[in-house]
């Protein structure tokens, strides 16, 4: 009996166990098979478009990374140029700096004149009040010139000159009367060539001034730019 229940289990678990589950597992099979491969089909649609995309997100990429690439060397440019701005900004700035030290150097300077020029005005006369000036002169060949000035008179001297006041570069003039007018007369072509003789009598003793010559103090020398206009009588 027990021989035989052994028997009986063993085919038993053959019959139930092995040929039932394969027979389940292959019904299984059998009735899944399409839907596997539709599910087979679906999934390599969805990896194309996946490749699709990555094809695409690929060249975005691609396109992307020359833009970067571009901006990169034109932020690359941009910075090369702020640094030399930045280099020419720090030497203007150095140069601003000198220039205010020579400003401030400059001011100074300015300060100390106007201060000095101050005192000498406080001890000068304006040039509305400076005086006339008196000197004495000679005449020469040419008539154009008064030559040997000098502020004292002497017996040499024929002319008397005096400054305008305020001036001192422009003057009038005429001849001095002197005790040798005699002489003076009778060399007038030497002499008195600074004038202009309008008459002259018969027997001349002295001189008569009509109008007064202007001179004008050139290269320190007086120019004469008028005649004087005398007589002789």
């Amino acid at each position: 009996m027990l021989v035989l229940g052994k028997k009986i289990r063993y085919y038993c678990g053959i019959i139930i166990f092995d040929k039932g589950l394969r027979s389940i597992v292959k019904w299984y099979d059998n009735r899944h098979s399409q839907t596997t491969k539709a599910n087979s089909n679906l999934s390599e649609n969805q990896i194309n478009d996946i490749n699709s995309k990555i094809n695409n997100l690929r060249q975005l990429n691609t396109t992307l990374e020359q833009s970067l690439s571009k901006e990169k060397r034109r932020n690359d440019t941009l910075i090369e140029e702020l640094r030399k701005a930045n280099q020419k900004s720090e030497t203007l700035c150095i140069e601003i700096l000198a220039l205010n030290e020579r400003i401030d150097e400059l001011t100074v300077k300015t300060n100390n004149l106007s201060e000095q020029n101050i005192n000498l005005m406080s001890r000068c006369l304006p040039e509305s009040s400076i005086p006339a000036m008196i000197y004495y002169a000679q005449g020469d060949v040419s008539g154009q010139w008064l030559r040997k000035i000098s502020s004292i008179i002497s017996d040499q001297q024929l002319y008397q000159i005096i400054t305008i006041p305020g001036n001192t570069t422009i003057s009038e003039f005429f001849p001095l009367i002197r005790d040798n007018l005699r002489e003076i007369i009778n060399n007038r072509t030497q002499t008195l060539n600074a004038c202009e003789i309008l008459g002259i009598s018969t027997n001349p003793q002295t001189i008569h001034v009509i109008e007064r010559g202007n001179a004008v103090f050139e290269n320190n020398r007086w120019k004469v730019t008028k005649k004087a206009k005398i007589e002789l009588l």
